[in-house]
């Protein structure tokens, strides 16, 4: 469309040059203006002119473009979740800026979440929707920005790296975290290769994964998981062109996060064990020694790794408001980061504050059909939100399409009276309509073709992290693969015996094997030997329809008579699942530890077999 635009402004110039200027010819002029054809010529270049300047639509074929889509308003909800506070907002983006419509913010209690675990994911899935409820509908996109907390970001040199034949391996080995509770996203990790160094965020996997299990129950397509931190460590240029190296400090409650960047884009990040909840305070002594503390950290971070001394300090946080007074000025020369998107994010409620997390809605919304760091791209089967479907929506307007016919037709019925004047634009126009044909099945194929291309992606990083899984545990499944095939039930019996023989019954003689035991009790009277039968058939290890007496007699003792008996009977073998439970319940874990490892890789291999 736009190079059809293109072509009729040139031909419109060009005729209007040719109007307006006088020809400059080697015979007489006049004999020339006073011919025929040179009126007839005359008369069709000027109805022609005519007809490009009143009829055709040129507007029309801006209003179909697929970048203007962007340019629409784009209704998405962000979700923040730091330290226990849960925030949630429905936002409006339109061009350069986004409009907050509505802002909730609760504080969850600590038996839903404690600190970063989710205990009770069905309270805090009611609590998102009842809210979603409020601000928005179940058609609108989910954007979920976690706690600057949780994400470690390195750089790598390809040198590092160069003897690794798996480079997420070697990676997850270089984790911050234990390694078999890392997930990771490289930036560009598609174009790897051709990188001089792999920039890389670590972030711990059992908190993601809680958090996709979270919103893998809403019906709202979700855009991603991230943070608008690292979301603006990398487009930072955009907002401040005169910036080459600089740190970005997130102010929470327990720790300070810095995000520190070079012009030569190495990016690391360091968390700080102090945040305002030690200095909020009305002394301005005690509120300025955070400030004091923030600067020696930052200059100690600058020479570790030998940056220049010429950086900026940008502060951002929601602990930032209680360290600063309204309307002071912050000391060392730190710079808000809120400064910089006051002219980008407007407020339908005066009243509304957040806007540390607005700061960060606005920062990835920029970008969200491509984010830097998106961990939810490490999974798979859910309800993703795809830019491709919104832009085919806008773009379905028949009556446009009825107007462009109209023109069309008038333009044609032009041409066919002009005839000899329109054959080189004919032309011209002809082949550009041929090459464009050409080019359209394969269009055509890479737009039908792409959501499977991302789900192969999804697929090979995936099917990556499962043989990184593997390779770490082969040599484990090996070694402990005896305890595995081991059915063994003897501390298990023994545990579930003593916690299920009363008290007045003795075991005076037994027997165990894989497939069997032979008890030997002592009891007061038949009573008891009832109850003990009963209970005995309550243990999961026992058979209990094999249970059977060989023998019970009466034995005088000091105090009267007491019962003894012999029972038989058969030892069922435990699922892989209930001998990991029943382990895990009587403290046996070395035994849970070493077969939680076949436990993963059953998972695996049904999760796999099940997607086939």
């Amino acid at each position: 469309m736009k190079n059809y635009r293109k072509l009729i402004l040139f031909f419109k110039r060009k005729y209007n040059i040719l109007l307006d200027t006088e020809l400059k010819l080697p015979f007489k002029k006049q004999s020339i203006q006073n011919s025929n054809f040179y009126k007839i010529t005359e008369n069709k270049i000027n109805t022609f002119s005519k007809f490009l300047k009143g009829n055709i639509n040129i507007k029309f074929f801006e209003s179909n473009s697929k970048d203007n889509y962007f340019k629409k308003d784009f209704n998405f909800i962000s979700i923040h979740y730091s330290e226990n506070n849960l925030i949630i907002s429905r936002n409006i983006q339109n061009n350069e800026s986004i409009k907050i419509k509505k802002d909730i913010s609760i504080k969850i209690p600590g038996d839903i979440i404690d600190g970063d675990k989710i205990l009770n994911f069905e309270s805090l899935l009611k609590i998102i929707q009842d809210i979603i409820s409020v601000v928005g509908n179940k058609q609108i996109p989910l954007l979920l920005t976690l706690s600057s907390k949780f994400f470690i970001c390195k750089t790598f040199s390809k040198k590092e790296l160069s003897l690794s034949k798996n480079i997420n391996s070697k990676l997850i080995a270089m984790s911050p975290f234990i390694e078999e509770n890392t997930t990771i996203r490289i930036k560009d990790e598609a174009n790897i290769d051709a990188q001089e160094s792999i920039k890389v965020v670590f972030s711990r996997k059992d908190i993601i994964q809680s958090w996709v299990k979270v919103l893998s129950k809403l019906e709202n397509p979700k855009i991603g998981i991230s943070n608008g931190y690292l979301e603006l460590t990398e487009s930072f240029l955009k907002f401040d062109s005169k910036v080459d190296s600089y740190i970005i400090a997130d102010v929470d409650a327990f720790n300070t996060t810095l995000f520190l960047k070079n012009k030569n884009s190495y990016l690391i990040s360091s968390i700080l064990p102090f945040g305002s909840d030690l200095y909020n305070s009305e002394s301005d002594e005690i509120r300025l020694q955070y400030f004091n503390r923030l600067k020696n950290s930052a200059e100690n971070l600058i020479k570790e790794n030998d940056l220049s001394k010429k950086i900026k300090i940008y502060i951002c946080g929601n602990g930032l408001d209680l360290l600063k007074k309204k309307e002071e000025s912050l000391p060392h020369k730190l710079i808000e980061v809120d400064f910089l998107f006051r002219k980008n994010i407007n407020y339908e409620n005066e009243q509304l504050s957040n806007a540390y997390f607005h700061n960060q809605s606005y920062t990835l919304c920029q970008n969200k059909s491509n984010l830097s760091f998106n961990f939810l791209d490490n999974y798979l089967n859910i309800n993703r939100w795809d830019i491709n479907k919104e832009v085919n929506g806008s773009l379905n307007k028949f009556s446009e399409l009825d107007i462009f016919s109209k023109y069309l037709k008038q333009f044609f019925e032009v041409i066919i009276k002009q005839k000899k004047v329109f054959y080189p634009t004919a032309s011209v126009l002809i082949l550009t309509l041929l090459v464009w044909l050409i080019s359209l099945p394969s269009i055509l194929t890479v737009k039908r073709l792409k959501n499977n291309h991302i789900k192969y992606q999804t697929d090979i990083n995936e099917l990556r992290m499962i043989k990184i899984f593997i390779e770490e545990n082969i040599d484990n499944v090996i070694s402990l693969s005896t305890i595995y095939r081991s059915q063994s039930p003897a501390y298990l019996f023994a545990n579930f015996i003593q916690e299920t023989i009363p008290e007045d019954v003795k075991i005076s003689n037994y027997l165990l094997n894989k497939s069997g035991f032979r008890f030997e009790f002592m009891t007061k009277d038949i009573e008891s030997v009832n109850k003990l039968i009963k209970l005995l058939s309550t243990i999961p290890l026992i058979d209990k329809d094999s249970i059977s007496i060989d023998y019970i007699r009466e034995v005088p003792s000091g105090k009267g008579k007491n019962v003894i008996l012999e029972l038989n009977g058969k030892l069922i073998n435990l699922s892989l699942e209930e001998r990991l439970k029943y382990n895990l319940n009587f403290e046996d874990l070395g035994k849970y530890t070493k077969l939680n490892i076949f436990s993963d890789i059953k998972n695996i291999l049904e999760r796999n077999h099940g997607r086939q």
